[in-house]
């Protein structure tokens, strides 16, 4: 199959990245169509310009945007769209003041669906549009009655606003999927005609999160063999200065800057966990008040706790691969999955779109893959990382539990068949090709 994915974003944002790749190894031509932004060096891509200009109009004002191609180490074809004054001198589609904003966005979808209408070097098959900016460009095209197929992944308030752009619209969690059944079933039954709605969440990229190849880890380990496991828990043990008890539970926190301000309820929560015999190892890339009350802490239990500030990606992949349990302080369940890889058992709240695709722990451990709380208040994060150290000292139960969450299929390989799923039902005619 000839894929166009289409993004606002870098072309390496880690999901535009890693599907590609994975559907690259699946064997299907994928190009993704992006904006050139100022990161983006052509020289060190290797990236052609073409001689053809993408030649737009917004509220009066032209713009001639430049082409540029090349392809990447896995095989994925690039086009990204430039020009000096809009996307040169920004980081991201959102740099710079609304209006700025808005007009970037306008620009990109009109010569992104130009491209789309006059190239013919991608053929594409069908055209998945990612986010706003893919969200954009598959409204011209679908005002324009572009013939080629078209799909899209957004959440579910840009899905539910964007039926008619789309034949097949993609939801990362069965909720989410629902509120877009719900505002279709809604609509005349000649407007739901031929349309699809799916649910695909994202993966893990296995050759980053893999606890056999991790280099990151003091000892690498399978679910087989968790020996390695444990010789990395008491390695960071050791690291951090905490007594090395292989007996008492280790609970990792890595907290990313967006997620600070759930910092303060977190503090709380500590003072009191603090009082049980766990071990604590919290990665902040934060700073004020909330970093200085877990100071504190770490003052006060250094036996027990320890605090590192900062956003070093190898104590991530260390504190992953050591810990027994992971916090996820965040709205979107942040590194749960990726946890899951290193048979440490996620906590998470439930109002998180990934503990859609999770099951809570029952109290015998003999099903379930997660710890999951109702809220990031301090209360229920305390109560539901309590549960968890409690599963913990069920030792033979536990041991299962972690094999059983290490053999979980959560890849981009997996998530990419769905994706090809999807893919299919926009193309009737081709229903029994095999992904």
């Amino acid at each position: 199959m000839n894929i166009l994915v289409l993004t606002g974003g870098l072309e390496e944002d880690p999901f535009t990245a890693a599907l590609a790749k994975a559907l690259r190894a699946l064997d299907h031509r994928v190009t993704t169509l992006s904006p050139l932004y100022r990161s983006i060096d052509p020289g060190q891509r290797a990236l052609a310009r073409r001689l053809v200009k993408l030649n737009v109009e917004v509220e009066g004002t032209p713009y001639a945007c430049e082409l540029y191609t090349g392809r990447n180490v896995h095989g994925v074809e690039q086009v990204f769209i430039g020009h000096p004054e809009l996307f040169a001198t920004a980081n991201d589609l959102d740099d710079g003041d609304a209006a700025t904003v808005q007009r970037r966005l306008r620009v990109f979808s009109l010569a992104a669906a130009a491209f789309v209408r006059d190239d013919i070097t991608v053929g594409a098959e069908i055209i998945h549009g990612l986010g706003e900016a893919g969200t954009a460009v598959l409204r011209e095209l679908a005002e324009a009655d572009h013939p080629t197929p078209r799909v899209l992944s957004a959440d579910a308030d840009a899905l539910t606003r964007s039926l008619d752009i789309a034949t097949t619209l993609i939801a990362a969690t069965t909720s989410e999927a629902d509120r877009v059944l719900e505002a279709l079933a809604a609509r005349h039954a000649d407007d739901r005609a031929g349309k699809f709605v799916r649910v695909v969440g994202s993966g893990v990229d296995t050759s980053l999160w893999n606890p056999l190849t991790d280099s990151h880890l003091a000892s690498r380990f399978d679910p087989i063999d968790r020996s390695g496991k444990a010789r990395s828990k008491a390695a960071l043990q050791r690291e951090l200065a905490l007594p090395v008890r292989p007996e008492v539970p280790l609970l990792g926190v890595v907290v990313r800057a967006q997620d600070s301000r759930y910092l303060s309820a977190f503090v709380n929560a500590t003072a009191e966990l603090l009082r049980n015999d766990v071990q604590l190892v919290v990665q902040a890339d934060a700073s004020g008040e909330a970093v200085a009350a877990l100071e504190d802490l770490w003052d006060r239990f250094p036996d027990r706790f320890q605090v590192r500030t900062g956003s070093d990606g190898s104590l991530t992949h260390a504190i992953m691969g050591a810990s027994d349990l992971l916090l996820s302080l965040s709205d979107d369940g942040a590194f749960a999955r990726e946890a899951q890889r290193y048979g440490t058992l996620p906590i998470l709240s439930r109002q998180a779109p990934l503990a859609d695709v999770l099951v809570d722990c029952d109290a015998t451990l003999s099903s379930g893959n997660a710890f999951l709380s109702d809220s990031l208040d301090a209360k229920d994060v305390l109560a539901a990382t309590q549960r968890a150290v409690g599963a913990y000292l069920q030792r033979e139960g536990y041991k299962a539990l972690v094999r059983r969450v290490m053999e979980l299929d959560n890849s981009w390989t997996r998530a990419a068949h769905g994706f090809v799923r999807a893919y299919k039902s926009a193309l009737p005619a081709v229903e029994g090709e095999a992904a």
